[in-house]
């Protein structure tokens, strides 16, 4: 969706305004979508602590399938804000998923050779899924239109629901202590527990490396954005 919602982005400001230059509302897009990864994930530690993982992921996965109606409401009323909306709902489906989605590995490969087999294949397939997804985008998007893009995510999102309700088995590893617990509190928990790791371990540096790296991550896409722009105008030019 992140080159559906960038052309999007497009689409909006060249109907509604008259410049043509769409840097700054799409670094406020990549906040809305980076931001929730920051803030929530702790949060949904808590959930996959509280609650069956498999369960949370499924319920997540059908209301990421509902945001659709978000993006289209954004391309039917060309409204930059709906877009921000419905871009911070995607991120915080995705930011709750990822703790529950490696919280459950373990669960189901009990042996410590094949779960580091299952962790160099889960990371490798979505790698792969990023690369090949984005690059994919590119050459659909043309061809199908903006919310056509937004429908196939919404189903992608039914099918991943429909192969997780195949998993069966009981993924809820709360006992009464912690259940009783509320989940605001298992988040603040979780929050400290995390930054006091942070500040003591001697990975503390490499952590901060790596959110670094993804704040360039996120300059980089405004970056590829204004090339293209440049490219566009110098091959109208010529």
């Amino acid at each position: 969706t992140l080159v559906a919602s960038i052309e999007l982005m497009e689409h909006i400001l060249r109907a509604t305004t008259s410049t043509t230059s769409s840097r700054t509302p799409i670094s406020f897009l990549l906040v809305c979508r980076l931001l929730p990864l920051f803030v929530l994930s702790p949060c949904g530690g808590a959930l996959s602590d509280s609650r069956d993982r498999i369960h949370s992921m499924i319920i997540l996965n059908y209301l990421g399938a509902l945001n659709l109606l978000s993006y289209l409401a954004a391309y039917y009323w060309s409204s930059i804000p709906l877009l921000y909306l419905a871009t911070l709902l995607q991120a915080s489906v995705a930011a709750l998923n990822v703790p529950c989605r490696e919280a459950v590995r373990p669960l189901l490969v009990t042996n410590a050779a094949d779960l580091k087999k299952a962790t160099m294949l889960g990371e490798l397939a979505w790698s792969v899924m990023s690369a090949v997804g984005s690059a994919l985008g590119g050459f659909i998007l043309p061809v199908v239109g903006i919310p056509t893009c937004f429908v196939l995510d919404s189903v992608g999102y039914l099918c991943s629901a429909i192969l997780l309700w195949q998993v069966k088995g009981d993924w809820n590893i709360a006992t009464s202590t912690t259940t009783s617990s509320s989940l605001w509190k298992k988040f603040e928990t979780m929050t400290t527990d995390g930054i006091r790791y942070t500040r003591e371990s001697p990975f503390g540096p490499l952590i901060f490396l790596k959110a670094s790296m993804a704040l360039l991550y996120g300059a980089s896409d405004v970056l590829n954005v204004s090339f293209s722009e440049e490219d566009h105008d110098n091959t109208e030019d010529a």
